[in-house]
């Protein structure tokens, strides 16, 4: 009988203990390997992506698209084309690197991996693979991605394996199975083993794109194109001689929908920065708009986020910003069957729907920053099918004392007619020259407030490895109202200061951690607050 051979081999690699420090070359503006990358707050973001444009400007698709350095042949005589592109920080060196997917073939795809050292681009990985998501051990505070390799022929031969690479793309094998397709007989062999690396391949979470696209069939124009598209993204106050809006406060939500638009968010990534998620819908920052104007005449400038192409409804909003007592209040932000829209009247109206015979018509007074409701008509078709509508001016769906006839129902929507609402493209903003000189005062608050929440954060937790975390973020937040505040001329003197004390850091922890992981990472905790009220000193 002929035999099968399968060979089945774990392979664990011991890794020292210790906090986690970036290289300086790695990193510029701290040594974080515990929070989510933002493309905002990397200085480095805007260059990077210009050297990605470079590198695949000046190489053939091919070049790092054929499969040639993986562990299962090459896909030289495939037809080389691109189904997917991704930016993130995959290997958790707190910058972007660029996931390109190309042919799919048996059961995986081609892949290319670009990333930057010394600002040369390198592929640091040209062959058959998945991504399997982003880990972080918990002990030691190092970060990487788990990636399948692989693939097979169809007619028996397979060779797969699953690594765990890190920030320098050294990998650790973690299963590695081949098998040439022949009957019978298994092998497997198992060496040290202590559960810890098979977990962080089981506790591994895809990674966050920062920008990602899918296309059938792309080319090298097509690469180019999309990463080009990243190379202009927030506009900040060292771009710009002064605010966009007038209002530091409503700059920042500007800002905020621009960066999103530019690196084409998610809807849920909209959700999580706390903006309206429709506008994760669209594409482009051209498609979004903003105006700021005093709705009520009480002498308070409003904010909108409002979208602006010819398929966009009159006088809809994304959302609506208020300031009340020098604070920037969100007064209300649309949903998908939840929508607001400013009348030619100044009133604010709401249509909502849970279905095809439960709907409302809501109109509101804009009342010291708050909606108070003057009329309503809504329909319930589900308890009142044969009478469906109401007219109220407490609560609608609650208050069923006034049912009225279709067309009176029509009659008062009808009173009410929504304005067309001046929105300022968001592709704009940066071409503004009479605006207002803006100063930091208002960055400095809002760091300041972030930074006394830090505080009382970090008061409550013991572990080095929450506290190094919370001040961690904390810097990072800092660190991007000084890129919002300081000229370019002074940016790039704080980044080199920024260097000298990371470098400074990493020498004063190498000399503890051997010593206790524990409190070297009490002590990055220590430093890093410490630098936090640094920068916060020069808002």
């Amino acid at each position: 009988m002929k035999r099968k051979i399968l060979k089945i081999t774990f392979f664990i690699a011991a890794i020292s203990t210790g906090i986690a420090v970036n290289s300086i070359e790695n990193h510029v503006y701290a040594a974080e390997t515990y929070g989510t990358y933002s493309a905002d707050t990397d200085p480095y973001f805007q260059n990077d992506m210009n050297l990605y444009c470079q590198y695949v400007e000046s190489h053939e698709l091919s070049d790092y698209l054929d499969g040639s350095a993986g562990i299962f042949g090459d896909a030289r005589g495939l037809d080389i084309y691109v189904q997917k592109i991704k930016v993130a920080d995959f290997d958790g060196d707190n910058r972007a690197e660029v996931w390109i997917t190309g042919p799919t073939a048996s059961s995986n795809s081609i892949a290319g991996i670009l990333d930057i050292s010394g600002e040369e681009v390198k592929c640091v990985f040209n062959g058959w693979e998945n991504e399997l998501g982003r880990y972080t051990d918990p002990e030691t505070g190092k970060t990487g991605i788990v990636i399948e390799e692989g693939n097979s022929d169809g007619d028996g031969y397979s060779h797969m394996r699953v690594s765990l690479y890190d920030e320098n793309w050294d990998n650790t094998i973690l299963m590695e199975s081949e098998s040439n397709g022949i009957e019978e007989e298994t092998e497997s062999n198992t060496s040290q083993d202590d559960g810890r690396y098979m977990e962080l391949w089981r506790s591994c979470n895809e990674v966050k794109a920062v920008s990602e696209t899918e296309s059938d069939r792309m080319g090298k124009e097509d690469v180019t194109k999309f990463l080009q598209g990243l190379t202009s993204t927030v506009p900040s106050g060292n771009s710009q001689s002064g605010s966009i809006t007038g209002y530091p406060e409503y700059d920042e939500i500007v800002n905020q929908y621009y960066n999103g638009m530019a690196l084409n968010w998610s809807t849920e990534d909209f959700r999580e920065h706390n903006l309206c998620y429709l506008a994760g819908y669209e594409t482009g920052v051209d498609r979004i708009g903003y105006c700021v104007r005093d709705i009520n005449g009480d002498g308070v400038d409003e904010l909108m986020i409002g979208r602006i192409d010819e398929y966009s409804d009159p006088g809809m909003f994304y959302d609506l910003y208020t300031m009340i007592d020098g604070q920037r209040v969100l007064v209300k932000s649309s949903g998908e069957r939840d929508r607001y829209y400013l009348c030619q009247d100044q009133t604010i109206a709401n249509e909502g729907s849970g279905g095809a015979v439960l709907s409302v018509w809501g109109y509101y007074d804009f009342v010291s920053g708050q909606l108070q409701l003057k009329e309503s008509v809504f329909m319930d078709g589900n308890t009142h099918p044969e009478n469906p509508w109401f007219y109220t001016t407490t609560a609608f769906f609650e208050d069923y004392s006034n049912p009225i006839s279709d067309e009176e129902a029509e009659n008062i929507i009808n009173k009410y007619t929504y304005e067309t609402i001046p929105y300022i493209s968001l592709a704009d903003i940066n071409n503004q020259s009479d605006v207002a000189e803006s100063g930091t005062s208002s960055f400095r608050q809002q760091a300041e407030q972030e930074v006394n929440e830090t505080e009382q954060q970090a008061s409550v937790v013991e572990s080095g490895n929450e506290q190094y975390e919370i001040w961690d973020r904390c810097l990072n937040d800092v660190w991007g109202y000084l890129q919002e505040a300081l000229s370019s001329e002074e940016m790039e003197t704080l980044i080199q200061e920024e260097m000298d004390w990371i470098q400074n850091k990493e020498n004063i922890i190498n000399t503890i951690k051997m010593q206790s992981g524990e409190e070297a990472l009490k002590k990055a905790a220590e430093i890093t607050r410490e630098r936090v009220y640094d920068l916060l000193n020069m808002l």
